[in-house]
């Protein structure tokens, strides 16, 4: 068994499963809650044993999709090697070009940090030597000089010291004697007698010439013990001692520096001295001391003898007798020893005395970091370090715990930032190289897989689409013995032959197989015809035609899928379909009798729900659907557009059935009746027909009504809920009218009270005036957004806002009729304008708008009197027509931009009517209000009755009132937000009101001498060549006339049946008005026939040769020209029965009589 699986045939593939053991099977459908089960050989196909070819094979489509998953893995398997491929080379090309640049990184950090080392050293070492030997000099003048420690004063102390100290590097320089307790008195009586020359060499040397008070410069800062010296209040008393004395200091300046302070060693809150000068004591060496802020002491010892390094022993037996003490910054041993650009090395000092101390180095610069180690640990593997400073001394030599000497090591660490200037973007860059050349490789592999596909795309797609036609052409068996048929010999054990014997042409080789068709006994065919459509459609657009069949041919394939009946095809707007073929059902009769009903519920339902969108008269279109069973031959029609087709005597009878019908109902045959009454029970859906019907090739039959699910639900609401027992029942008078009689069946059928329980559920459609309201709003709501687009694309008017005061005194002090104007000034719109305005669907109204226009239309219908034909159903027909000629005009003008500076006006030939929505819509408008409030009667007898609108009017009195008042409701507050959306200045409310007056004014065709103006206007515009500055214009409001003008008669100018139907309805208005003393003297009867041949002659016919001159409406004028030529001949041929038919129907047997014998005259 074959199933095809289809929800969306755009987005899906069709998914097909084989059965091919399956030989029978079975299904239960529920059908109007009752459950039916129907037997098949196959789906939606059957064949004899003798028929089967064998196992069945996949469909080239399956076998397509097998080949495209194949290729499909292999080109997933090349994409994943190429990937791959990617990442790999692209990650190795990275990690070398990185590598190469961390060497290259490594390498320069390490000759960096060589040359950090190697220099800093030879400079400390320098910096050491020179301190060295300016101990040795200050050793050497006390010996010269005769002076003994500590009472030692170096003359040009400061001359001598600035020279070590820049050398070294240092901040200042102090000599430091030590004083013991016994020596402090006399050492500050030293002091106090040297103090004055000491510090005026000090001046000579740092201002020489400069006259100093040496007293003021130098404020005496001796601490002292003595009283008699020194006042103890200024200077505090300190310690019994020893003492090391800042004696002498330089570099100096005036007024900054002490000349000397005397400090117990013992009471130093540091330490750092007393502990050195110990040190120093014990191990004859130098020390160094860590400081904060980057700062550091060097501090040497002065021996009371030169020490002998030749002599061994001499160093041991030297006494330390002062210190030398400075103060330098290490950071000054690590500038300019990298390049500028060189930057983020840590050099880190570490001394064996638990102290360390860390700097950075940028460039030629370095500053301190802290003291401690303010390295980054991650670089910590790539650190130099060397011995920095080594001080020796004896082995034999034992520090207390609390003293040390110092040994100096140095540390260099690079930090990320000085990485980050090795490491480039050449890694990246590289490894995107290499990647755009996997990708270009893989770039060309897609290209060329693009080819190949695409190739394959445009024949799957062939395939595909075929498959969906054959699909949807032919049932799944059919189809699937259409893929699995063979070649074979010209006559088979079964009787049927090829035709290749016969020299046809046969290209695609289908005449070398044999035919595929069946027989089947036992099924019901359905036609179903949608009466009045070829009228219908003559007042449509194509679009609005092929909307309707599409929407309801759907609905009934929806219900056909659902049932189980095959639809068999469409022509035109009937529909044919089957049950019990191809797919064999025994309760095909049932099936197809609840499908009829169905579709009859579908149509009913959606040609009311497309009234809103497509228009008048949708809603009265009826499915005339007819029923007949029997045997059928079915097969595939083999050739150019194959299908699958029904043949036989029962098909053609279905036809015959179909068309004796009535619009709304289901008319069965005899055999279909009876297999629903003795099969299926269903007696009481039948109502025999009380006539015989003539089939053609068949005579007369007796054939039923079947009744419609609306039919039921009456008929069990108001009581025979049981007729099984009974005969069918036969139509009677009232309930079965003949088929002249439909049209008012239809009309009658609005006003009925009853609720179809089918439809109850669709709001808004239980009122046919509420769904003509529905269609005008949808129609203005579009013209609107529009008017609001063209108007936001424009420059702003200068014009100001219309204001309460001045939209009351519009058409005050004045007639309607005294307001008309010759010529209407439009707007001038360039084509650039044009193609510049803005998206109309993108406009928002507002609810406010549509509530309110909506809430307008609705009131005009509510103006219109129950007339037969001035009534708001003609009124709305007139606008339809008006939309479509304007329609056809703004096709005319449908340009592309690319195209529109090659055409002189896009709006040209329609002198500006299209290029202005707001015409439009007031054309429409228009067209909407003409016959509001219409009496009923014609002007002429309103002038005889005297009525108070024909006092006030004079003439055109229906026409003048229909405007003041729909103008007066228009301007009621309620409506205030859909006049600001209609107009936004004073003159654009001039221009619309202008172009209602004169288009409903247009429509009063009696009066002569109106039409007398109207044709000179013409005349004037469009066969005397005038060429002023209202030409346009003038053509604009004349072709505007017209068309409210053609489209007041557009039932004249369209299909027969729509021009009989509104004939029908004028007379019956007509002729009820006289009949009630209102249509003066003579009967219209009588001058009825001849009337409206003169009314073709001398009115319609000229009219439509008007519009198809003046060039403006297209293929629409010549359309109207031919419908009122057929028409005027058919009325000519059938006028003179149509008339007596009117007068059975409306007038006595009396007026019949009458009539003939004025006719005939």
């Amino acid at each position: 068994m074959t199933t095809l699986e289809e929800k969306d045939p755009e987005q899906a593939v069709p998914v097909v499963e084989f059965d091919t053991k399956s030989t029978r099977s079975s299904r239960a459908l529920s059908v109007d809650g009752e459950s039916v089960t129907t037997y098949s050989k196959s789906h939606y196909g059957s064949m004899s044993d003798s028929d089967e070819p064998g196992p069945s094979a996949p469909p080239p489509i399956v076998l397509a999709e097998k080949e495209q998953r194949a290729v499909l893995f292999f080109k997933v398997l090349v994409i994943v090697v190429l990937g791959l491929s990617l990442i790999a080379l692209a990650t190795a090309t990275y990690l070398l070009i990185r590598n190469e640049e961390q060497d290259d990184f490594e390498a320069q950090f390490n000759s960096y940090a060589s040359e950090i080392i190697a220099v800093s050293k030879r400079n400390l070492a320098n910096s050491m030597r020179a301190l060295d030997g300016f101990t040795v000099m200050l050793t050497s003048y006390a010996k010269s000089t005769n002076q003994t420690w500590p009472f030692v004063t170096v003359r040009d102390y400061e001359a001598r010291a600035t020279k070590t100290v820049e050398m070294v590097g240092a901040f200042f320089m102090i000599l430091g004697p030590y004083v013991t307790g016994e020596q402090r008195l006399e050492f500050e009586e030293y002091a106090l007698y040297n103090k004055e020359w000491a510090c005026q060499q000090t001046l000579d040397y740092v201002a020489p010439g400069e006259d100093y008070n040496i007293s003021e410069i130098y404020p005496m800062d001796v601490i002292s013990v003595r009283p008699n010296i020194s006042n103890t209040e200024q200077f505090p008393q300190t310690g019994p001692g020893p003492h090391i004395v800042n004696y002498q200091l330089a570099p100096t300046a005036p007024g900054r520096n002490t000349i000397f302070r005397m400090s117990d060693m013992y009471e130093d809150t540091q330490g750092t001295v007393p502990n050195a000068f110990e040190t120093m004591k014990i191990t004859k060496t130098p020390t160094i001391n860590f400081g904060i802020y980057g700062l550091s002491q060097i501090l040497f010892p002065i021996f009371e003898d030169v020490p002998n390094p030749n002599i061994p022993g001499s160093l041991d037996e030297s006494k330390v007798v002062a210190i030398l003490r400075t103060t330098v910054k290490w950071e000054n041993y690590l500038k300019n020893l990298v390049p500028p650009n060189v930057n983020g090395i840590v050099v880190v000092f570490e001394s064996s005395c638990n102290k360390t101390v860390s700097y950075e180095i940028d460039g030629l610069n370095a500053a301190p970091l802290g003291n401690e180690d303010m390295s980054d640990p991650n670089y910590a593997h790539l650190a130099v370090e060397e011995e920095f400073l080594t001080i020796p001394y004896s082995e034999d030599v034992v520090l207390p715990p609390h003293l040390c000497v110092p040994q100096i090591k140095i540390r260099v660490v690079p930090s990320q930032e000085l990485e980050e200037t090795f490491m480039t973007n050449r890694p990246y860059y590289y490894a995107a190289i290499v990647a755009s050349v996997v990708l270009f490789t893989a770039l060309i592999f897609a290209l060329y897989d693009q080819t190949v596909r695409r190739r394959q795309r445009i024949f799957m797609q062939r395939v595909i689409r075929q498959d969906r036609i054959v699909s949807n052409v032919f049932p799944a068996a059919i189809r699937d013995r259409l893929y699995n048929v063979q070649p074979q010999s010209k006559l088979h054990g079964d009787g049927s032959s090829t035709m290749t014997d016969l020299d046809l042409d046969d290209p695609f080789g289908l005449l070398s197989t044999p035919p595929i068709a069946d027989l089947f006994l036992s099924s019901t065919v359905l036609f179903a015809d949608i009466s009045g459509f070829t009228a219908w459609s003559s007042a449509r657009e194509p679009p609005q035609v092929f909307a309707l069949l599409e929407s309801v041919y759907s609905s009934f394939d929806k219900a056909a899928n659902s049932l189980g009946v095959f639809k068999v095809e469409t022509v035109g707007d009937c529909y044919v379909a089957c049950c019990g073929c191809p797919e064999e059902n025994e309760n095909h009769a049932l099936v197809m009798a609840r499908f009829a009903r169905e579709c009859n519920v579908k149509m009913k339902q959606m040609t009311r729900k497309l009234e809103v969108r497509l228009g008048p008269d949708t809603g009265d279109l009826k499915l005339r659907i007819g029923l007949h069973s029997g045997q059928v031959t079915a097969g595939v029609l083999r050739g150019e557009r194959s299908r699958y087709q029904i043949f036989g005597d029962t098909v053609n009878t279905t036809s015959r059935i179909e068309s004796t019908g009535m619009g709304g109902k289901i008319h069965v045959s005899n055999i279909t009746a009876e297999l629903l009454r003795t099969k299926h029970n269903k007696e009481q859906w039948l109502i025999r027909r009380s006539e015989l019907t003539p089939i053609k090739g068949k005579g007369d039959l007796q054939t039923f009504w079947l009744e419609t699910k609306s039919d039921t639900a009456k008929r069990e609401k108001y009581g025979h809920k049981d007729r099984k027992s009974a005969a069918p029942l036969e139509e009677s008078g009232h309930q079965m009218l003949s088929i002249q009689e439909e049209n008012d069946v239809a009309r009658e059928d609005e006003s009925e009270t009853f609720v179809d329980p089918d439809e109850e559920d669709d709001a808004g459609l239980s009122s046919k005036k509420e769904r003509l309201v529905g269609w005008l709003v949808e129609v203005m709501v579009k013209l609107l957004q529009q008017v609001v687009a063209a108007r936001n694309s424009s420059q702003t008017s200068k014009s100001r806002k219309p204001s309460r005061n001045f939209e009351e005194k519009i058409g005050q002090g004045a007639t309607v009729l005294e307001e008309f104007k010759e010529i209407i000034h439009l707007p001038k719109v360039s084509n650039e304008d044009i193609f510049r305005r803005q998206d109309p669907d993108s406009i928002e109204l507002g609810e406010a708008v549509i509530s309110q226009l909506r809430d307008y239309i609705a009131c005009i219908a509510d103006m219109y009197n129950p007339n037969s034909f001035h009534n708001f159903e003609h009124a709305v027909h007139v606008t339809s027509s008006v939309r479509k000629m304007l329609t056809r005009i703004v096709k005319r003008t449908g340009v592309s931009q690319e195209n529109a500076p090659g055409l002189v006006d896009m709006a040209g030939h329609s002198y500006g009517i299209t290029s202005d929505p707001m015409t439009q819509l007031a054309v429409i408008l228009s067209a909407v209000m003409h016959d509001a409030d219409h009496p009923g009667v014609g002007n002429v007898q309103l002038v005889k009755e005297n009525t108070p609108n024909a006092i006030r009017y004079k003439k055109s009195i229906a026409e003048q009132n229909s405007v003041d008042q729909c103008w007066e409701l228009l301007m009621r507050p309620d409506y205030k937000d859909l006049r600001a959306c209609i107009y936004t200045t004073e003159d654009e409310l001039l221009r619309f009101r202008q172009l209602v007056v004169n288009t409903v004014m247009a429509t009063d065709i009696v009066d002569k001498e109106l039409g007398a103006l109207r044709k000179g206007r013409w005349e004037k515009a469009f066969t005397k060549e005038l060429f002023d500055v209202d030409c346009v214009d003038r053509k604009a409001t004349i072709v505007i006339e017209h068309l409210i003008q053609a489209s007041d008669v557009s039932h004249t100018m369209q299909h027969w049946q729509i021009y009989k139907r509104w004939n029908e309805r004028f007379f019956e208005e007509v002729y009820g008005a006289w009949k009630a003393g209102r249509g003066g003297d003579t009967d219209p009867s009588l001058g009825w026939y001849k009337g409206e041949i003169g009314f073709f002659d001398f009115y319609v016919i000229p009219l439509a040769k008007k519009l198809e001159s003046c060039g403006v409406f297209g293929v629409s004028s010549h359309e109207y020209l031919q419908y009122a030529q057929q028409n005027r001949e058919e009325w000519v041929r059938k006028g003179e029965d149509i008339v007596k038919e009117y007068l059975v129907k409306y007038g006595s047997s009396a007026d019949s009589n009458d009539a003939r014998v004025d006719m005939s005259c």
